[in-house]
């Protein structure tokens, strides 16, 4: 039984959940179960003007018939061809073959297939083959027969026009000979289809740009100090089966160390103490999840407020929930640091629309039971090694698609150095901006070219500091830091020791503008700054003696453009992006922007590339158009804990709506005490010129459990002789305006000749009765 007989018989597996596609540190090639060999040359590509696009050599052995062609794939076991390619055309690109069939003794061996440079007219090719090639097969005037795989083509003229050079090329394949599929993109997204279209017994060619596999997944195994750079090792917690079938039995992995003690440096995470602050980031999270409730994973462009969120940055909706500005900066180092993108620049549709796919506010950010828990143990470049082992020479490498031309029975596709393929269905599984490098025929859709124009990818440079030990964990810090100074090159760290605590290290992340503010500067500097920051926040003067540093910085990566995703400017999700997973013909499109979960991450790429598969493998006739959309089943190791909100967090009110209640309880307040004082006043009299005159006793008589208004009051007063040698004070207690008082106070004036003081107060007992009383006070009070 084949090695994909195998894994198709325990499909029920569970899979290791796969992360955010960014450069990782790893565990040193030593704990990986791999080959001792691993083919590894000195390759320089040019600059291409014209092509940006993961291509490959040809095929190995185009002179096959179709019919003999294997259908589930088995590891291919074939030695390294020694090319060497003596003068090339001016047209082709320099490049430096792998030499030698031996790898180096210490490197993850991973079968690489020859690989044929670039023919022109007077070129020579040297191969050196285990077997002899096919019976029958021409060989070429060379010291030694090339392989099929790597017959020159002759280079004619410089081309009057594409049809007419289409024409005179010779195609590399053999006649008769076709592939059902080409993949363009040998990245996780790439690899993946073509995985599951070899397991449906369908003859599929990966053609790959790069002269590695992986795409935005990548390890740098450095000789020296012995230890493995990873672009992207993190695995989440909502798992994908398919890719963990291929590499779980020779990658283990590990959790990632973050309990330890917190330190605060410049509001690095919210500041409990700051009660309307803890309000205003309980309410950003809450909202934003609310909003990503509304928005569909699959059609976001469907959303009840996509038009209106989509006209909005991220900038404008951060401003608009929050109230203080530490949850403003905070809101945008979120968006910095999940997408590497500036809040101004994105849609807020689109963002919510990531958080969402991602599995919340919570989710996405999180370590234990998030985003980032788990990690490869040698790194996650070997997800793509292997399943490159699995398929043998169907992957081939530097050989960038600058041509697909759909308009004949069979789809023509042309590499940058000129090798020609046919087939059935492509599958582009490069990043969106990237298909604009190749030429089309007929040319895409206007909605097509427009989107694949307006998609700019993050920027993010990956850094690694190595130490001779883990300084921070001897103060008990977990290395895991989030820091908002704008001076800071650093934004986010990672501790990246390994799990026996070998290769101490920190992973920090330069994010979006720093990327392209310190992308100018030397590496070196860069370097200082790094460990100057790390000086400054751990508090240790030991982190300024890095013993090795590494850096990726994916902005001048040719064939990625940036990472981890690209983003969506406003108005570009409802306009077109509704025709990013559209087919164009028999062109079916994949890459982890496709996704509708975990999206700019390694798991969105497995699914986006599984669901192009599937619908290549409907359109030939091989699956029912039910099967394309599957859910894949939750593995039985790491299964996603539910995330559920506390009653707090469900509850406590925003800022705005604390005001909005402190207000409201105010104003209805103030509003019944109003009303009250405009239909009953407390009035108390004081007789402070004779307070045993009979007048006093008379009216305390007349006042004594009696209400009375004003009306009421001035008949009284009008009963009394004016001519009696007493004055009085009217004390009057209420909320009321003066102004609002003054028509009685003159009413009780020309009723009662001696004088009549109005005095406004404000006192629980006012509060306390909604009826006019009047009581006489203590003699002198007044």
């Amino acid at each position: 039984m084949s090695d994909f007989q195998q894994l198709s018989a325990k499909r029920s597996a569970p899979l290791s959940a796969l992360s955010r596609e960014s450069v990782q540190g790893s565990a040193p090639p030593s704990v990986v179960s791999f080959p001792e060999s691993l083919a590894r040359g000195s390759i320089a590509i040019s600059d291409f003007s014209r092509v940006s696009i993961r291509g490959s050599s040809p095929p190995s052995d185009l002179s096959t018939p179709r019919s003999s062609i294997p259908g589930p794939l088995s590891p291919v076991n074939s030695q390294v061809s020694t090319q060497e390619s003596t003068q090339l055309s001016e047209q082709s690109y320099p490049q430096r073959l792998v030499e030698g069939s031996a790898p180096p003794p210490d490197s993850p061996g991973v079968p690489v297939p020859g690989v044929a440079p670039p023919s022109a007219p007077g070129s020579a090719q040297e191969s050196v083959e285990e077997s002899a090639p096919p019976s029958g097969s021409p060989r070429d005037s060379v010291e030694k027969s090339a392989p099929p795989s790597a017959r020159p083509t002759p280079v004619p003229t410089p081309r009057e026009n594409r049809n007419q050079s289409m024409e005179s090329l010779q195609k590399t394949s053999d006649a008769g000979q076709m592939f059902d599929v080409v993949v363009i993109g040998g990245g996780i997204s790439g690899l993946s289809a073509a995985k599951l279209l070899a397991e449906h017994e369908v003859n599929v060619l990966v053609l790959e740009a790069r002269e590695r596999v992986g795409g935005r997944t990548y390890t740098v195994r450095n000789d020296v100090i012995k230890i493995c750079l990873k672009q992207s090792s993190f695995l989440i917690v909502t798992v994908h089966q398919a890719i963990f079938l291929s590499i779980s039995s020779v990658l283990p992995t590990h959790l990632l160390h973050v309990s330890g003690k917190t330190y605060p440096f410049r509001g690095a995470f919210p500041p409990v103490w700051n009660p309307i602050a803890y309000l205003d980031y309980n309410n950003l999270w809450r909202t934003m999840d609310n909003m990503g409730k509304e928005i569909p994973a699959d059609a976001p462009w469907e959303a009840p407020h996509a038009v209106e969120w989509d006209t909005m940055t991220m900038k404008d909706l951060i401003e608009k929930i929050c109230w203080t500005k530490t949850a403003r900066q905070f809101a945008s180092l979120f968006v910095n640091i999940n997408v590497t993108s500036e809040p101004h620049e994105v849609s807020a549709l689109w963002f919510l629309w990531y958080v969402k796919q991602c599995g919340g506010t919570t989710r996405i950010f999180s370590i234990t039971n998030g985003g980032q828990e788990r990690k490869f143990v040698g790194g996650s470049g070997q997800v793509s090694e292997r399943i490159m082992q699995l398929l043998g020479d169907r992957v081939k490498l530097r050989s960038p698609v600058t041509y697909v031309d759909q308009s004949s029975e069979n789809i023509t596709v042309e590499t940058l150095n000129r090798e020609l393929y046919e087939c059935r269905y492509v599958i582009s599984a490069i990043p969106p901006t990237l298909t604009a490098k190749i030429h089309f025929r007929p040319e895409l859709p206007s909605e097509r070219n427009q989107l694949i124009q307006r998609l700019p990818m993050g920027a993010v440079i990956k850094c690694m500091m190595y130490y001779k030990e883990a300084f921070w964990k001897k103060k008990d810090y977990c290395g895991c830091m989030i820091i908002e100074d704008e001076e800071a090159p650093i934004s986010i760290t990672l501790d990246d020791t390994k799990p026996d605590g070998s290769l101490p290290a920190i992973m920090g992340f330069i994010l979006a503008r720093k990327a392209d503010r310190l992308a100018k500067v030397h590496k070196d500097i860069r370097k200082r700054k790094i460990c100057e920051l790390y000086a400054k926040v751990l508090g240790s003067q030991e982190a300024l003696h890095p013993v090795h540093y590494e850096e990726k910085n994916w902005c001048q990566e040719q064939y990625s453009g940036g990472c981890y995703t690209a983003y969506f400017p406003p108005g570009i999700m409802t306009q077109y992006g509704r025709v990013l997973r559209q087919p164009v013909g028999r062109i079916y499109f994949a890459g982890t922007e496709t996704a509708t979960q975990w999206s700019g991450y390694m798991e969105g790429a497995v699914e986006a590339g599984e669901r192009a598969a599937r619908e290549v493998l409907n359109a030939l006739g091989k699956l029912s158009a039910k099967d394309i959309w599957i859910q894949e089943p939750e593995a039985e190791d790491v299964p996603a804990v539910e995330i559920t909100p506390s009653f707090w967090e469900r509850n406590l009110p925003s800022v705005s709506g604390l005001l909005k209640i402190v207000g409201f309880s105010t104003s209805i307040t103030a509003l019944w005490f109003v009303i009250s004082s405009k239909q009953h006043i407390n009035i108390e009299w004081i007789n402070f010129l004779k307070p045993h005159h009979p007048l006093y006793t008379d009216m305390v008589v007349k006042l004594q459990d009696t209400s009375l208004s004003l009306e009421k009051l001035a008949d009284i007063l009008e009963e009394q002789d004016p001519n009696e040698d007493a004055g009085y004070l009217v004390r009057i207690s209420s909320l009321l305006e003066l102004k609002a008082l003054f028509p009685g106070i003159q009413q009780i004036r020309q009723s009662f000749s001696v004088p009549v003081y109005p005095a406004l107060l404000c006192t629980p007992r006012s509060l306390s009765s909604r009826t006019l009383s009047a009581s006489p006070l203590c003699e002198g009070a007044a």
